[in-house]
């Protein structure tokens, strides 16, 4: 396996900026932590892995990414979202999702405590199979801004000690 992880003797979010992949991007069987965010490209691949401490979205998908893939990691503890989507193509299956209970009210703009929010106003397919999702204040939340004919598909997911299992604020 191989570690991302900060070199501080005690280790905080944000002791590193961001890990940004290049298209048809590869990551299988890591252990990243205590970073801001992890942001893979189009055609993309995180498996197998372990994303935790991190300060915003341990998952972040945004500028209309294509096929990106996210299958059977544990995703942990983020300051903001576990998987965060706006307008792309992904595939999540098989991943444990949770502790995320992360919630400040009194950090301004702090919104953590979320498994994966979706974000579908401009397009994206998102598909959500067979995940786990436990320990979160809001688990899902499907989708924040969706065009009537975007679809997203959650099925098959085990939903168990959230605040709230799924939200839809439309």
């Amino acid at each position: 396996a191989v570690l991302i992880t900060s070199s501080a003797e005690e280790p905080t979010r944000y002791d590193w900026n961001s890990l940004r992949f290049n298209n048809e991007s590869i990551i299988n069987y890591a252990v990243i932590e205590y970073g801001r965010l992890i942001n893979p490209g189009s055609n993309s691949v995180i498996s197998n892995s372990i994303m935790r401490h991190i300060g915003e979205c341990g998952v972040c998908l945004g500028g209309s990414l294509d096929n990106v893939k996210i299958i059977n990691n544990h995703i942990y503890d983020a300051g903001h979202e576990l998987i965060d989507i706006h307008n792309s193509d992904v595939y999540i299956e098989g991943n444990d999702l949770g502790p995320n209970l992360t919630y400040d009210p009194n950090i301004k703009g702090n919104v953590g405590g979320r498994g994966i929010v979706l974000d579908l106003s401009k397009g994206g397919l998102v598909e959500i199979y067979y995940n786990i999702f436990h320990d979160i204040n809001f688990a899902a939340i499907l989708p924040i801004k969706s065009a009537p004919e975007i679809p997203f598909i959650l099925e098959w997911n085990i939903f168990y000690l959230n605040s709230s299992d799924i939200f839809c604020p439309q």
